[in-house]
């Protein structure tokens, strides 16, 4: 029933924005779920993620409101603060939907990498992903990339994230020679080999010769988080805390940044353990009422400067 409610949100949106020419994708739930993973009924998903252009971030933004949803994210000064690549919305059946404009949310990653979300959206294909729904997804390329540095940026911690990208490799039209030149060009190569290979390391995924990481001292980093795996066996238990990842989502282009990011985000990591332990959560200020219309102008002329950015 979830997945049905799903794929009527993303039904209505498809057509609202097709119908206004604006260019656009699904990521990850249903469509990982319809074209990647064996069966449909394998891969659970809990929201939705469209990817649109950011050129026209703006229009798709009030496309889908006019369409029946609901924006969650209402706190334009906190939005224009962080320039995230996002905004929560509802779908009318109460879908959780991300409308992102770069597959790569928080401001600081993007200024390491340079994923260009506009020729990512003019490769994308046409697929069917359940119940009669057509929508434009990733090519296998993207896919796989797209999983890579999505998971390796949240830690790589959970094993459905693996298991995408070991699935996705499988696909007809997947080349590990596009991947690596795709990575290569948006710095993204040594995030990307780490995850690979801790995807080699619980899945059995086979990675073609050569594929190394390259750059300076980028063998090594590699060879640091491999051996920490080796040392303390993935997929944990619930609660276990060597699962947060730090390693992982710290990575960055090159091994001296990677390094001084998994220092950052272990510490990260750690002081919010501590507050979930004292249960002091941190409650989030974007979906506070704070309609600021310079804030709200402000935040789209920065998606505008990312889009046009190389």
């Amino acid at each position: 029933m979830h997945h049905l409610r799903v794929l009527h949100d993303l039904k209505l949106a498809a057509a609202a924005l097709d119908d206004a020419g604006v260019g656009w994708c699904v990521l990850k739930g249903p469509a990982l779920a319809q074209t990647v993973w064996p069966a449909p009924d394998m891969r659970q998903f809990q929201d939705l993620d469209i990817l649109a252009d950011p050129r026209r971030a703006q229009d798709a933004l009030e496309i889908l409101l006019q369409a029946g949803f609901t924006l969650v994210d209402r706190n334009w000064v906190a939005l224009e603060r962080s320039a995230r690549a996002e905004l929560a919305l509802r779908g009318p059946t109460g879908t959780a939907v991300d409308l992102h404009w770069n597959v790569v949310v928080a401001s600081g990653a993007r200024r390491q990498f340079s994923i260009d979300a506009v020729e990512m959206l003019d490769r994308t294909v046409p697929r069917g992903v359940g119940n009669g729904v057509q929508a434009r997804v990733l090519d296998p390329v993207d896919t796989v990339h797209h999983l890579l540095v999505h998971a390796g940026l949240d830690g790589a911690h959970k094993l459905m994230w693996l298991a995408d990208i070991l699935y996705a490799t499988r696909q007809d039209g997947f080349s590990w020679v596009a991947l690596d030149a795709r990575t290569r060009a948006s710095r993204t190569h040594l995030l990307a080999t780490a995850v690979l290979r801790r995807v080699q390391g619980v899945l059995g995924l086979e990675i073609p010769a050569p594929w190394g990481s390259d750059g300076p001292g980028g063998d090594a980093w590699v060879r640091l988080v491999t051996s920490r795996d080796a040392r303390i066996p993935f997929p944990g238990l619930p609660g276990d805390p060597h699962l947060g990842g730090s390693l992982y989502s710290g990575t960055a282009p090159t091994w001296y940044e990677s390094a001084l990011g998994g220092v950052r985000d272990r510490a990260r990591s750690r002081r919010y353990g501590r507050r979930g332990d004292a249960e002091e959560f941190e409650v989030s200020v974007l979906d506070e009422d704070v309609p600021d219309p310079d804030a709200r102008r402000r935040y789209f002329e920065r998606v505008l400067a990312d889009a046009s950015t190389p």
